[in-house]
C-alpha cells in the first residue's frame, strides 16, 4: 500500500479550495469543472470515494442545492456548469476508514 502523501509535512485529511470573485467578474463553468475534475480524478486519496454534491443557482434568494453525489446528478451539474448555470459548485468525499468524516 502506498503511504499517505503529505501537505506542509502533515497527512492531509482535508482540502478546500474556495474562491470568492467581485460581482462584475466572470468565471466560466469549463474552468469550474476542470478543478472539480482534478479534485475527482487526482486529488483524492485511494479508497475515498465522491459522496455529496451542493450545488446552486445564481442570486439573492437562490437555496443551496445539496445531496448525494449520483451519476444523474453530477451529469446535470456538468451541463448547468457548461452552460455558466451555477454560483456554487460543493463536492465533498468519504474515506473508508472515518465514513462520518467529510472531505
Amino acid at each position: 500500500m502506498e503511504p499517505p502523501q503529505t501537505l506542509y509535512n502533515q497527512n492531509a485529511t482535508h482540502f478546500v479550495l474556495s474562491f470568492y470573485v467581485r460581482s462584475e467578474t466572470t468565471v466560466p463553468g469549463a474552468f469550474v469543472l476542470d478543478l472539480a475534475n482534478v479534485f475527482l480524478t487526482d486529488l483524492l486519496f485511494p479508497g475515498c470515494r465522491p459522496a455529496l454534491l451542493d450545488t446552486k443557482l445564481p442570486g439573492e434568494g437562490r437555496k443551496l442545492n445539496m445531496g448525494d453525489l449520483s451519476d444523474r446528478r453530477w451529469n446535470a451539474a456538468v451541463k448547468k456548469l457548461l452552460a455558466n448555470q451555477y454560483a456554487v459548485l460543493g463536492i465533498k468525499a468519504q474515506t473508508p476508514d472515518f465514513p462520518n468524516q467529510k472531505i
